[in-house]
């Protein structure tokens, strides 16, 4: 993900690369792969994966999932 000196710009640094499309792409360190869109998906959620912690793919899904299951109730 790049980085940028700018101390203002730190959400864009946390979401992800925006492409001049305006779609986000985020970086799957395991697989090395970027996969684009709101609602990104882990490729093995099963396996292990020690960038699991500071994964932005698995924050998302992991978000998006509790969102969901606040809406339910």
């Amino acid at each position: 993900m790049k980085t940028s000196t700018d101390p203002g710009n730190r959400d864009a640094e946390t979401a992800g690369e925006t492409k001049q499309t305006g779609t986000v792409s985020y970086l799957c360190m395991k697989y090395n792969r970027h996969q684009q869109g709101d609602n990104p998906t882990c490729q093995d959620p099963k396996l292990y994966c020690k960038f699991r912690p500071q994964c932005m793919i698995h924050y998302k899904e992991k978000r998006n999932r509790r969102q969901s299951e606040a809406s339910e109730d």
